[in-house]
């Protein structure tokens, strides 16, 4: 963080620095007359990928036709009339044709398509084993609590059964009657 704010400083400094030299009063103001990004492109037809890529970014060159065209941003492709082979048309960079470049940037979207169902996936699986795994504690709690007061009903059955017995000299302990063995 504090790098980024280091060249942040730098470059408002150079900025001010810059802004703040006065022209000299020989040099002349370039004129305000712009032309057409079109033109700009077409001009550079029959020279270097890199001269044609250098006129601005809406330019594109055909290495087939040596054609340097301005970029059909609705179309996406430029068209068979413009340059024959989608795979010898260049924009942006010389050393990678436009095809390359939007069946990579297709593949690295898809990747991350990819990976954020299989995160999205994973969390939705651990979440779903947390709620098993608390479920399953519950019934296990539940369970337990039965099986308590399954023993605390046999217990209370067991002394009701062992004071009827003692009323009536039928315990088993100080029972006058034993078996007869033969």
């Amino acid at each position: 963080m504090n790098v980024l704010t280091t060249v942040c400083v730098a470059c408002l400094v150079f900025v001010n620095l810059a802004s703040s030299q006065q022209l000299p009063s020989t040099t002349q103001v370039p004129s305000t007359t712009t032309q057409s990004p079109k033109l700009v492109c077409a001009q550079k037809s029959n020279t270097s990928c890199s001269d044609c890529l250098a006129a601005g970014t809406g330019c594109y060159f055909c290495s087939e036709t040596r054609r340097c065209g301005y970029y059909p941003y609705r179309k996406i492709i430029p068209s068979h009339e413009e340059c024959a082979s989608f795979s010898e048309v260049y924009w942006g960079v010389c050393f990678i044709s436009l095809q390359t470049t939007i069946i990579t940037i297709s593949v690295v979207v898809a990747m991350l398509v990819i990976a954020l169902t299989v995160c999205c996936c994973v969390c939705c699986r651990k979440r779903n084993k947390r709620k098993w795994m608390r479920e399953m504690a519950h019934l296990e709690n539940e369970r337990k609590e039965r099986q308590q007061r399954s023993e605390e009903r046999r217990a209370e059955r067991r002394s009701k059964t062992d004071e009827i017995r003692r009323k009536y000299g039928l315990m088993k302990d100080d029972a006058p009657y034993t078996r007869f063995d033969h």
